[in-house]
């Protein structure tokens, strides 16, 4: 679909396909690495027993539990860590198993 948005974490919603949730898995971790989210952050999210959150507000508030959401460093390791538990959650669903995005080059579609 067509949205005003043309971030790379509207684009990972939009496949999404109408799920809400957020996943910390394989797929999540290799593109937080790929990111550069710091180890650090990536140890936190790793580390702690919850891996999936309903919604948008479950992760967020997660994100805060951890200390995440205060932390000012580039890149924004909200940003990097909320893109990458959507790109989890497409994982999980089994979205863009055999799929190939071909683009224009513009960075959001960048979603490994």
């Amino acid at each position: 679909g067509t949205t005003g948005s043309k971030s790379r974490m509207n684009f990972l919603e939009l496949l999404c396909a109408g799920h809400t949730d957020y996943v910390i898995n394989q797929a999540a971790l290799e593109y937080m690495r790929e990111h550069n989210l710091a180890g650090p952050t990536i140890q936190q999210l790793v580390g702690h027993p919850q891996r999936q959150f309903t919604d948008e507000a479950a992760w967020q508030h997660h994100l805060e539990q951890l200390g995440i959401t205060g932390l000012q460093v580039t890149p924004d390791p909200v940003r990097v860590a909320t893109e990458g538990a959507l790109r989890g959650a497409i994982a999980a669903h089994g979205f863009l198993n055999e799929a190939v995005i071909v683009s224009d080059d513009a960075g959001q579609f960048n979603v490994g």
